[in-house]
């Protein structure tokens, strides 16, 4: 590999996998919507990497100049301003959001990312003359690391020291292990050990560790049995109302996120006792906690607005512009909010939170029909450092901030923009569009007047695109799919499910054009694309459509540079919904699915294909020199 000029690296990372999808544990929605962003992740790293051994004034042309080395293996300086480093923080501590990095996989659901990797020592040395035993070596001695980030956690990848792994692996049971541990220790150094360790210690240790000595168990009680408490983790059999208390009120002053998404039973009694202890927490997900209302908000104004930076409070039907309203006044830290599905939230609160929380970096309001373009325009004029916009569902919204000229900053910062189901949006709306620089996801689903002119203007003022969703936009025809082709050279994934005029000629040309960046395809029940093919009944045999032929013939012919790893083409049977022949017949999928299988595509669920990420040292390069702008 090669080395960064004048750094030492403590460490070689590598990134086994990573995958970025819904939080929820549905298995189809999981398979479905779970993107691998193991590149990504690579990309992103790297140019971090650089940014810090080298200075943050890293343009695109040094590096492309750098041709840097596509190895797994990514070297990790050891010193971090001036300071021994003990972890990796790879979305800068939270304030880099996964879907700007990594694009929104489903939009409107809570997602987690998911990263299994190896940390290895720098004393084993990355040269070898046979670079692939090299590899095989390292990997064999060094542990594999799995972790899981919430949505808008911080992303930080630490390494166990060979004590700990002694400590956390031992087959004796926890209590004694660690008792067995702290009586090696003289009296001196119990105090400086715990800490050391105590990062890599699950809930269950940490009880246990308040009960070997009084100088651990005050240790424990000033750091807080819990920093994180989430009650959808599977390492808590029976997440209950007592447990909750319990474990909350022996974790006040470390606890830094609580999750509570979907814990429908808790009640105002279980959680606001606690409140005005909570004197470190940065995350808070209520929620669907609907038994709690304004006055948990109130509570939270009042005691943790000096540190509280990201809230969910989605599906609290409860809460009203009062309490949102209280929040906006006090809690002027607050990066992210999530508003979505509080029908009594209206502009009186909406555009409080425009003219009160300039730190925004990501606003959520999906399905707050109340709203209107006033608090569009309110946020888009003051909170300067936004990032993600999501407008989903809002139909109250017809423009976005024409008449007042949405701020430079905005327009400078904003990479994800969720218009979905913005019935009211003309294709107008699409100059709004210029001077969106960063601009990186779109998506107009159910915008039904949206027409080919959109496209195009889409493709003039924001050629940088990388993830477009165009569901159920019908009125969507070969011309936007030319467009795309010819001028998205950016294009990752585009999601054109439920696009009935789209013809299979466009479709492969599509891939052909794209074959170089395009991952991530989804034509789900595009009824006119005959993908799958009908049965025969006169041959007793699948005939295979000509969508599935174009298809095919466009994959070989660039096989060689192709990156499509997921094509989702359930239901694109080439029967209209409205006359379907051979109704009751099951298409057969042989043929395609062997064909496809050649290529090293598995079929997930039928129709539905994926296989490993192909992406070359070209495209690879590429990433890297856009992750140096961002």
């Amino acid at each position: 590999m090669a080395r960064l000029e004048g750094v030492s690296p403590t460490f070689w990372l590598h990134i086994l996998s990573a995958s970025y999808g819904p939080s929820e544990n549905t298995e189809q929605m999981m398979l479905s919507l779970t993107r691998d962003v193991t590149s990504l992740l690579k990309a992103w790293i790297k140019v971090q990497q650089l940014r810090e051994d080298q200075g943050s004034h890293l343009c695109g042309a040094e590096t492309r100049k750098r041709k840097k080395d596509v190895t797994v293996w990514i070297p990790i300086s050891g010193l971090v301003k001036g300071m021994k480093r003990s972890q990796i923080s790879v979305l800068g501590d939270g304030t880099k959001s996964m879907n700007e990095v990594f694009g929104d996989p489903c939009p409107g659901i809570s997602k987690r990312l998911k990263v299994s990797y190896i940390l290895t020592d720098a004393s084993i040395s990355p040269e070898s003359s046979n670079k692939q035993i090299s590899i095989q070596s390292r990997a064999a001695s060094a542990e594999v690391h799995h972790a899981t980030f919430a949505e808008h956690e911080a992303v930080v990848l630490r390494r166990r020291s060979r004590k700990t792994e002694h400590i956390i692996n031992s087959p004796e049971s926890t209590r004694s292990k660690i008792q067995s541990f702290a009586s090696a220790l003289t009296a001196e150094t119990l105090e400086i050990a715990l800490p050391l360790f105590m990062p890599f210690l699950g809930l269950n240790d940490r009880v246990q560790c308040r009960l070997v000595c009084n100088v651990w168990r005050d240790i424990i009680e000033d750091w807080g049995v819990a920093t994180t408490i989430d009650s959808s983790d599977p390492s808590f059999p029976t997440f209950t109302r007592p447990f909750f208390r319990g474990i909350l009120s022996h974790s006040h002053s470390g606890l830094h996120s609580l999750f509570l998404s979907g814990f429908c039973v808790i009640d105002k009694t279980d959680f606001h006792p606690s409140i005005p202890h909570l004197r470190s927490l940065r995350t808070l997900d209520i929620s669907h906690c609907r038994e709690l209302d304004d006055s948990t908000l109130q509570l939270l104004a009042t005691h943790c607005h000096t540190t509280l930076q990201v809230l969910y409070m989605k599906g609290v039907r409860k809460i009203t512009d009062d309490g949102l309203l209280a929040i906006c006044q006090a809690c002027h830290h607050l990066r992210v909010v999530d508003a979505s599905s509080n029908m009594e939230i209206t502009d009186r609160s909406g555009v409080a939170i425009g003219q009160n929380l300039g730190m925004l970096e990501a606003i959520y309001m999906r399905d707050n029909y109340k709203i209107t373009n006033a608090t569009i325009e309110s946020i888009t004029n003051n909170c300067k450092q936004l990032s993600q916009l999501s407008l989903w569902g809002c139909i109250g919204i017809t423009k976005l901030n024409e008449s007042t000229q949405m701020s430079s900053w905005t327009k400078s910062h904003l990479a994800v923009l969720n218009l979905w189901g913005c019935h009211n949006l003309q294709d107008n709306v699409a100059n709004t569009f210029m001077g969106m620089k960063n601009l990186r996801t779109l998506v107009v689903s159910e915008c039904f007047r949206l027409s080919d002119d959109f496209v195009q203007s889409v493709c003039k003022w924001v050629p940088g695109l990388q993830h477009f969703h165009l569901r159920y936009c019908k009125m969507l025809s070969d011309v936007s799919i030319y467009a795309i082709s010819r001028v998205m050279q950016s294009m990752y994934s585009l999601d054109l499910s439920f696009c009935t005029k789209p013809s299979a000629r466009a479709i492969a040309d599509l891939l052909e054009e794209r074959a170089d960046t395009l991952f991530e395809l989804r034509l789900l029940h595009c009824h006119q694309l005959n993908i799958l093919g009908t049965p025969d009944r006169n041959r007793g045999e699948e005939t295979m459509g000509m969508a599935s032929a174009l298809i095919l013939k466009s994959l070989r012919s660039t096989s060689a540079t192709n990156c499509l790893c997921v094509l989702d083409a359930r239901h694109c049977t080439g029967q209209q919904r409205q006359n379907r022949r051979n109704a009751s017949a099951e298409p057969s999928r042989s043929s395609f699915s062997s064909l496809m299988a050649d290529m090293s595509f598995e079929e997930k669920s039928p129709a539905f294909f994926t296989r490993a990420v192909r992406w070359d040292a070209a495209v690879e390069s590429s990433l890297e020199e856009h992750f140096s702008l961002v």
